[in-house]
């Protein structure tokens, strides 16, 4: 669960470019059970949560939050089918990272996992562990194997300042898995 805030979203100052838009839209989400579940019919034509009560949850995380910000036009629950609609909606693989840019890691036992770059030397990402979204340390990361990189022409196009997003986590503060 997220620590109490200082400001509500309401106190900061308005801006519009698409780094604090989805920078805002990320804090919101962290420790929520929003994605915890997903209901669809499997093989047998039972219907069964897809998500696993939210271990599951990364790609639907990510996917919902890119969506909320115009950024994908639908959400998606597995990782496979979140890639192929990043890279047919105006996302590209990036050499290195950038705040706002989706990571895909690919462990050693070729599971697939998704997240958020976000300020801080950090990433946004469903735990498995915790079933919510959670901040995940740059340093912790290792342990989900090698990242890929991918950027939207808006983040892309929109730089950013390191101070901005500095005064944007001492407003809100956040848990760190």
């Amino acid at each position: 669960m997220p620590v109490p805030r200082s400001q509500s979203p309401e106190q900061l100052p308005e801006r519009t470019d698409a780094h604090i838009r989805l920078m805002r839209a990320v804090i919101k989400t962290l420790g929520s059970g929003a994605y915890r579940s997903f209901y669809a019919p499997n093989e047998e034509g039972k219907i069964v949560d897809v998500t696993q009560g939210g271990k599951l949850s990364c790609a639907f995380y990510l996917s919902r939050l890119l969506v909320s910000q115009g950024l994908l036009p639908c959400p998606h629950v597995t990782v496979p089918s979140t890639v192929d609609c990043l890279t047919s909606n105006g996302w590209s693989s990036a050499e290195e990272e950038r705040v706002g840019d989706v990571v895909l890691w690919t462990r050693a036992d070729d599971a697939l996992h998704l997240g958020l770059v976000v300020p801080s030397d950090m990433f946004a990402t469903n735990s498995s562990i915790k079933c919510e979204p959670v901040l995940l340390r740059q340093e912790d990361s290792p342990r989900l194997g090698e990242p890929t990189f991918f950027t939207h022409q808006l983040i892309a196009a929109d730089p950013y300042s390191n101070s901005d997003f500095d005064l944007f986590y001492e407003a809100y503060g956040a848990d760190v898995e």
